[in-house]
C-alpha cells in the first residue's frame, strides 16, 4: 500500500475518534442519567408537597410513599428526588426531601439540597446541606418513635431501597 493510502487511514481513524469523544461530550452525560418521572406516578401527598414547593415537575427522579396506621388514622412518610442531576460519573445525585405527612401538612424529617435553587424550605443550610435540628419538624412527630416506622428505615438503609437517602 502506499503511503498516501496508509495516511489517509489513520487520518480518517483519528477524525472518528476525535467526532466520537466530541459527540459524547456535548450530547451524553457519562455515567448514570437522570431518569425523571412524571409526576402522575407519584401518590397524592407526594404531588401535594411538589406542587406546595413548587418543585420542577419534569425533574422529578423519583416519589415514594409509605402509609402507616397511627391512632386509627392514616400517616404517610414520603421521600421526593428532584433537580437537577449532580456528579454523573459518580452516579447522579439529587436533592432529597423525607417528610411526614398527615392532614395534609408535611413535617420535615430529612432532606438534603444540591444547591441554593433546590432549598425548597428556604432554611439555612450549612456547608454539609444540613440544617439546625429545629427545622426538622418530623423528627418529633409521633410516627418518628413508633416501632414500624423505625423497623421500616432501618430495613430500608441496610437494604439500599429508596428510602435510604431519609436518614437523620
Amino acid at each position: 500500500m502506499s503511503k498516501k493510502i496508509i495516511l489517509g487511514i489513520i487520518i480518517l481513524a483519528v477524525l472518528a475518534i476525535i467526532g466520537y469523544v466530541i459527540y459524547f461530550y456535548l450530547f451524553s452525560i457519562i455515567g448514570n442519567s437522570p431518569n425523571y418521572k412524571s409526576i402522575s406516578r407519584c401518590l397524592t401527598e407526594a404531588q401535594t408537597v411538589i406542587n406546595k414547593y413548587g418543585i420542577d415537575k419534569d425533574q422529578v427522579e423519583g416519589c415514594q410513599s409509605k402509609s402507616f396506621k397511627l391512632d386509627g388514622k392514616s400517616v404517610s412518610f414520603i421521600h421526593i428526588e428532584y433537580g437537577v442531576p449532580n456528579d454523573c460519573p459518580s452516579g447522579c445525585f439529587f436533592s432529597h426531601y423525607c417528610a411526614i405527612v398527615e392532614d395534609g401538612k408535611d413535617y420535615p424529617f430529612a432532606f438534603y439540597f444540591t444547591n441554593e435553587k433546590e432549598n425548597i424550605l428556604k432554611v439555612p443550610v450549612d456547608d454539609s446541606r444540613s440544617a439546625d435540628k429545629s427545622v426538622l419538624t418530623g423528627e418529633s412527630h409521633r410516627l418518628a418513635s413508633s416501632n414500624e416506622f423505625v423497623e421500616f428505615l432501618n430495613k430500608e438503609r441496610q437494604q439500599d431501597g429508596e428510602f435510604r437517602w431519609c436518614k437523620n
